[in-house]
């Protein structure tokens, strides 16, 4: 799932935010966030319809 691969390099970062290498925060600008919202939101649905929920 391309969603959960984009995501993949956020994970590490808000569990180990020194391998940011920066401030995590500066790394994202308002597209890069609009594009992990979305990818979230369509992992969301997956699991959703994965569990029948």
């Amino acid at each position: 799932m391309e969603a959960a691969r984009l995501l993949t390099p956020d994970y590490t970062v808000s569990r180990y935010p020194d391998a940011a290498g920066t401030l995590p925060a500066r790394l994202y600008g308002k597209n890069q966030a609009q594009a992990r919202w979305e990818a979230a939101q369509e992992v969301l649905r997956w699991v959703e319809t994965s569990l029948g929920t």
